[in-house]
């Protein structure tokens, strides 16, 4: 559906409560279905980073027992791939990533087993302006970078921060960078994921989560964000033999008195 839509996968009762409540969940990125996606993230930027630590190794050896710059360097940047890993993998972390997330198409099998159980399932069609207009402070909508070549343009932007020079207190700096860039590390995922199309609104605080609610796979960590229920202007009912949902789609979009369209997914069901 190329109608300039952003389109959240959901279940019967989360196209509920965001119609009715004019809120978002976002989800602790630490808990999004596909569990390696931070990894991969950490791995891009491992990757990307290797020329230039392998040049300060390689500068600091020729100086054993010497705190050459060379040395302060590549510790920095080494602890800054720590940090990112302690952040994202510790029980209980400080410092927390939250996201929505949106697919550009509206109709995908695949996000049709993923998050509408298979059937009974329904998009949401946000208009992404008025979405962001009233977001609780949130980023931009930011798009998904899938694999090392769509992410080069924010690695690039990433690496200049990283131990730019000698520091007084390279721990310190590498927590702080790492920091900064788990935010941009959530905007990464694998190119074989590239089929959804994926944005997010992305909010990250020091904290010690949010609320918490229960999932076929344990307790999720969230937080709620308002936004503007006019911003919904497509519903559509995923695929399914029942057409009381498509009814009840009608239903639910004459409650919150808005206009938005109601869509049969084109998808077959079997």
């Amino acid at each position: 559906m190329e109608d300039g839509l952003i389109y959240h996968y959901t279940d019967a009762r989360g196209l509920l409560g965001i119609a009715t409540s004019g809120r978002l969940w976002l989800s602790d990125v630490t808990y999004m279905n596909d569990r390696r996606e931070l990894d991969y993230g950490i791995d891009v930027l491992r990757e990307a980073l290797k020329p230039r630590l392998t040049t300060l190794q390689s500068a600091a050896a020729l100086y054993p027992d010497e705190e050459s710059p060379e040395r302060n360097m590549s510790g920095v940047i080494g602890g800054v791939i720590s940090e990112l890993s302690r952040m994202l993998k510790s029980e209980n972390p400080g410092f927390r990533v939250f996201a929505a997330c949106f697919c550009e198409e509206g109709d995908l099998l695949s996000q049709w087993r993923g998050y509408g159980k298979g059937v009974g399932g329904f998009s949401l069609g946000f208009d992404p302006e008025i979405l962001v207009r009233n977001h609780g402070g949130l980023s931009p909508l930011v798009k998904v970078a899938y694999g090392p070549h769509e992410a080069q343009s924010l690695i690039e932007a990433i690496l200049p921060r990283i131990a730019p020079q000698p520091t007084g207190h390279p721990g310190t700096h590498a927590y702080t960078q790492a920091e900064q860039i788990v935010p941009i590390i959530a905007r990464i995922k694998h190119p074989g994921f590239r089929e959804e199309r994926e944005r997010r609104l992305i909010h990250h605080f020091w904290g010690r989560g949010g609320e918490l609610r229960a999932t076929e796979s344990g307790l999720v960590s969230y937080v709620e964000s308002p936004f503007d229920i006019s911003a919904i202007r497509r519903i559509v009912v995923g695929p399914s033999a029942d057409d009381r949902n498509l009814r009840a789609a009608y239903d639910l979009a004459n409650r919150v008195g808005k206009d938005i369209d109601i869509v049969r997914s084109a998808i077959p069901f079997r």
